[in-house]
């Protein structure tokens, strides 16, 4: 079917004005003109419309969208799209970390500037963005999080033994920093009678902002001596560990839901089941 300019804008829902404005840049072809000089389009201009569209909204430039678009008409290499969406794919991923960097730059303003302050001659502004009340670590304002500060957690959750109901648990999480060292000392206690408290001690060496993945070692009053690594992305922190005592690996992950609540979930499994899961909130 064909039809003009204003029914192709009226189907899309892009105005005459920016489709013009895609013809000149070489992205979108009428195709053909009457005589009288109508620009003549087709069902395939509203796929290339909308997926111009689309791509603009993925934060792909003009420039990046037609190239994507010469690909289906000039038959460009496969490996040059890919490594166009990859290096958007990047880009977008670099964007959202410094987002996330800035939400907890605001986060850590809000919980600790007072912006009604006594007579002193400071304005409103001067009190909110007053630099004395953002002295932090370098962790608070890179792209790790407020976890690993200095700090004591209490946590309330649930744990599940193989073949067992889930009970509940409680305790708390001691973060503190002793030279080079960070230590995490984790204290649980069994909503079930005859259950001693669980000890998880872990050591690992200081994180620094360009840091994304750092080893680190453990013990636990259940299972041993535990070796692993702990990576960071974005808010959120992911722990993968050996237990070489009793041969069981473990992983754990804690997602930010602020800067002073995490939601923390974990495995211990053995060679073809779970022996413990875990899940519980923590704050500050």
């Amino acid at each position: 079917m064909e039809f003009k300019i204003g029914k192709l804008s009226a189907e899309t829902g892009v105005n005459v004005d920016t489709i013009r404005y895609y013809e000149r840049q070489g992205l979108l072809q009428p195709t053909h003109r009457k005589r009288s000089g109508y620009r003549i389009y087709n069902d395939n201009s509203i796929k290339e419309l909308t997926f111009i569209e689309r791509a603009k909204d993925l934060g792909f430039s003009l420039g990046e969208i037609k190239q994507l678009l010469d690909f289906d008409y000039l038959g460009n290499s496969y490996q040059d799209v890919m490594f166009l969406i990859r290096r958007k794919s990047k880009e977008i991923g670099q964007r959202l970390a410094d987002i996330a960097a800035i939400k907890r730059t605001l986060d850590f303003m809000q919980a600790h500037t007072n912006p009604v302050r006594e007579y002193n001659g400071c304005s409103f502004l001067d009190s909110l963005f007053d630099p004395s009340d953002l002295k932090t670590s370098s962790l608070n304002l890179c792209t790790h999080t407020y976890l690993l500060e200095p700090a004591e957690w209490k946590f309330t959750g649930t744990v599940q033994k193989y073949g067992a109901d889930a009970i509940g648990i409680s305790g708390k999480q001691t973060v503190t920093h002793e030279d080079k060292i960070w230590n995490i000392l984790r204290e649980i206690n069994f909503d079930e009678p005859g259950e001693a408290t669980g000890i998880f001690n872990i050591h690992m060496p200081i994180v620094t902002s360009e840091s994304e993945i750092v080893r680190c070692v453990a013990n636990c009053s259940t299972f041993g001596d535990v070796t692993g690594k702990i990576a960071f992305a974005g808010d959120c922190i992911f722990l993968n560990y050996e237990m070489t005592d009793v041969g069981y690996g473990s992983c754990e992950h804690a997602r930010m839901l602020s800067s002073d609540m995490y939601e923390v979930t974990g495995i211990i499994s053995g060679e073809d089941h779970a022996i413990l899961k875990w899940q519980y909130e923590m704050t500050k």
